[in-house]
């Protein structure tokens, strides 16, 4: 039987995981408004409906690693009109990240999380999940692909032995070459949306508002004793420092684990 002549059926977990995801956004959203008051989300919704690509997928895709982390194999994917909030965040920054990867050798991801965290003097590998935002195994995924394209070296520190990861002399200029690209995305984007632009950046909301709803459970997994316990304490007293600047979203899941 060919592939596309099979039925997918839901398994009962699987039905059960529909009922508990579909109504999350809504539910989301609507504490959003309890947080910040209808005519800031509303105006969020607004400008982002006149920016967001209804051609893109609802998400932002699962990044691979053997091409460093690209998001252009959503291509072709079919779209649909967003009705939630997060589908019209993600088609909006999906749309961006697409132009940007078109210029750009390095994938938005790396380049904004992790190039930029690194250095000519290089930068203890064990430091780079504090500096990123993003966790041990993306750091390790990334890391090995600038390394692979000669981008990195790692090596040993001769004060302690641990290992360092330093920026190859000709790939220095991949960092100014991100800002640059950014920038000049951005530009177009400010050209060629007028003051839906504008509407958008007011519209956006700070990092330490949105933190408010990062506060972890007291019996969940993220105010337990484990390696992103850190991570979410730091984010929650610094969310604009301690947050990636680009979300990574891999097969090990979102925040904390997978970004």
């Amino acid at each position: 039987m060919e592939p596309a002549d099979r039925t997918v059926r839901l398994k009962p977990g699987g039905r059960r995981a529909q009922e508990v995801w579909r109504p999350l956004a809504g539910d989301v959203e609507q504490r959003w408004r309890e947080r910040f008051g209808d005519g800031p989300v509303d105006e969020l919704r607004q400008a982002l409906s006149s920016v967001a690509d209804p051609a893109l997928p609802l998400f932002l895709p699962v990044l691979g690693y053997a091409d460093g982390m690209r998001a252009d194999h959503v291509r072709g994917v079919p779209g649909a009109a967003a009705e939630d909030l997060a589908a019209l965040l993600s088609q909006a920054l999906l749309a961006f990240t697409l132009e940007y990867e078109e210029e750009s050798t390095l994938s938005l991801a790396i380049s904004a999380d992790v190039v930029c965290a690194l250095s000519a003097e290089g930068v203890p590998l064990r430091d780079l999940p504090a500096r990123s935002g993003v966790s041990k195994e993306a750091i390790t995924a990334a890391v090995g692909f600038l390394q692979r394209e000669g981008y990195a070296v790692v090596e040993s520190d001769p004060a302690d032995g641990s290992k360092l990861v330093r920026l190859t002399a000709q790939r220095l200029a991949a960092q100014a070459q991100h800002v640059r690209l950014a920038k000049a995305v951005e530009r177009r984007w400010r050209k060629r949306l007028g003051g839906d632009f504008d509407r958008l950046t007011r519209a956006l909301f700070s990092g330490r508002q949105l933190a408010v709803g990062l506060t972890p459970y007291p019996d969940g997994w993220r105010a337990a004793r484990n390696p992103y316990r850190a991570r979410t304490q730091a984010v929650l007293a610094d969310p604009a420092s301690a947050l990636p600047r680009y979300p990574m979203v891999l097969h090990r899941g979102g925040y904390p684990d997978g970004s």
